[in-house]
């Protein structure tokens, strides 16, 4: 998570013409996520996102 909301504020910072739905690839957590191998009733699916690395940044 810190991972996504660093790029996208680094992003919202830069002084640049872009559309208006810029934000959108921001959003995308599926690259960040881990999917976990579990029996679930139906369509069901559990995915993990991390907090983020942990160290001084």
């Amino acid at each position: 998570m810190i991972d996504i909301i660093s790029n996208y504020m680094w992003a919202a910072v830069r002084d640049q013409q872009r559309a208006a739905d810029w934000h959108l690839d921001y959003a995308r957590v599926t690259p960040h996520a881990v999917s976990l191998e579990r029996e679930f009733p139906g369509r069901g699916t559990l995915d993990f996102i991390s907090a983020g690395q942990q160290n001084r940044d």
